[in-house]
C-alpha cells in the first residue's frame, strides 16, 4: 500500500470510489465529485493544498484531505484544516489503512504549518477510531430545526396509516396558525439576495470575525470562495441592510435531512446585540422556507452561542441529532491547550462542513 499527495488526475478515480461507498447525497454526483474536490482543496484561498490518497498495485483505494481555512484562536489568526472527505474502498476496510491515513494527515498538516487540524463527525463508528488516534473531542454541536410542514414532521412518530389520516387536519391547522407567527416583515432593516460579498461587506466582516474568541475568519475573499466558488451547490446568499450599511448575511441552501426536505441555514452572522438584525434575517429565512414548501429549516450552532438564543426564540428546537466537534493539535503546541473547556467560545456553524 503506497500513499501519496493527491493530483487533479486522481479526481475521477475517487469519485468512483466515493459512488461505490455511497456517498453522494444532494447534488452530489460521480460527475460532479471532481468539480467540488478543487474546489475544497485546490481553489481555497490560502493556496495550502493537503490531499492525499491510497494506492493498492496502482489503484487508487482511499483518500483523505483538509480544506485549508483561515482561522482566528483567541488573538492569533492561523490557518486550520477541515479533516474531510474520508473515503476507504469497501474492499480494503478492514485492514488498518485508516490508521495510515491518519499518520499521513497528521505529520503532513504539520509540515504545511497548519496550527491544528478539526471536524465535525456524527456517527460512533467515526468518532471513536478517531480518539484513538490522538483527537481530542470538544464539545458536542447540536442541530435546531423548526418545522413548516407538520404532517411530514409527524410522519416519523405517526406509523400507522389511520393514525397519520386522523391527525392531518389538525396538524394542518396548528401548522396554519404557526405560519402566520412568523410571516412579518422587519421595518428597518432590508434583506435582500446577492450573487456574492462586495467591498461594502468588509467593514461588517472584519468587525463580525473580531468579535469571534474561536472560529473560521469571515473575509469576502473567504465566503465568496465558500459561498460562489461551488455553483453547483446551489447557496443562496442573503445580505442584510440596515441606514444603508451591511448588518448582517445568512446562507440558506435547499437539501435532503435524513427523510425531510430542509432549508438549511449554512452561515448566519449579525451583531447579537442588534436584535432587529438578527430577527430580519431569521423572518427572511421563514419566508423562503414557506415560499420553498420544505418540511423544516435546520441549522446547528454551539448551544452556548449569542446566537442560540434567537433560534430557540423563533421556534427552532434542539434535535437529538448532533455534532461532535474533534481537534488534533501537535505535541508541545503554544496554548491554548485543545480541550473541552475551549468548547463555549467555538463558533460552530454548518460553514464548517465539507457536504452542507
Amino acid at each position: 500500500m503506497k500513499i501519496r499527495d493527491a493530483q487533479d488526475g486522481d479526481f475521477a478515480a475517487i469519485a468512483r470510489m466515493a459512488q461505490r461507498s455511497d456517498l453522494f447525497v444532494g447534488e452530489l454526483s460521480e460527475a460532479g465529485f471532481p468539480s467540488m474536490l478543487a474546489w475544497l482543496y485546490v481553489e481555497a484561498p490560502s493556496k495550502i493544498r493537503l490531499q492525499f490518497v491510497a494506492e493498492h498495485e496502482e489503484e487508487v483505494v482511499a483518500h483523505y484531505g483538509a480544506a485549508s481555512i483561515e482561522y482566528k484562536l483567541y488573538d492569533e489568526t492561523c490557518v486550520a484544516g477541515f479533516a474531510s472527505n474520508l473515503v476507504i474502498d469497501p474492499d480494503h476496510r478492514a485492514g488498518m489503512l485508516f490508521i495510515s491515513l491518519q499518520s499521513y494527515l497528521q505529520r503532513e498538516y504539520q509540515k504545511k504549518n497548519f496550527r491544528f487540524v478539526y471536524g465535525l463527525v456524527t456517527r460512533a463508528n467515526v468518532l471513536e477510531p478517531h480518539l484513538r488516534t490522538g483527537w481530542k473531542k470538544i464539545g458536542m454541536v447540536p442541530v435546531y430545526a423548526k418545522p413548516f410542514d407538520f404532517p411530514a414532521v409527524a410522519a416519523s412518530a405517526l406509523r400507522h396509516p389511520l393514525s397519520r389520516a386522523l391527525a392531518f387536519a389538525p396538524l394542518k391547522a396548528a401548522e396554519s396558525l404557526w405560519r402566520v407567527r412568523w410571516s412579518r416583515r422587519s421595518r428597518t432593516v432590508s434583506v435582500d439576495e446577492a450573487a456574492r460579498f462586495e467591498a461594502d461587506a468588509d467593514r461588517f466582516l472584519a468587525e463580525f470575525t473580531a468579535s469571534l474568541e474561536i472560529g473560521a475568519v469571515r473575509s469576502r475573499e473567504i465566503l465568496n470562495w465558500r459561498f460562489a466558488g461551488y455553483s453547483e451547490r446551489g447557496y443562496r446568499l442573503f445580505v442584510a441592510r440596515q441606514d444603508g450599511h451591511v448588518a448582517g448575511y445568512v446562507v440558506t441552501r435547499r437539501m435532503p435531512l435524513k427523510h425531510l426536505d430542509a432549508l438549511v441555514l449554512v452561515d448566519i452572522a449579525f451583531d447579537p446585540a442588534r436584535t432587529e438584525v438578527g430577527e430580519a434575517l431569521l423572518r427572511h429565512c421563514d419566508r423562503e422556507a414557506m415560499r420553498a414548501g420544505v418540511d423544516v429549516s435546520a441549522a446547528i450552532m454551539n448551544s452556548s452561542s449569542p446566537f442560540a438564543p434567537y433560534l430557540r426564540r423563533f421556534g427552532y428546537l434542539k434535535t437529538p441529532e448532533s455534532f461532535t466537534l474533534v481537534v488534533h493539535a501537535p505535541r508541545g503546541a503554544p496554548g491554548p491547550p485543545f480541550a473541552e473547556a475551549l468548547f463555549p467560545h467555538w463558533h460552530v456553524t454548518w460553514f464548517d462542513h465539507d457536504y452542507v
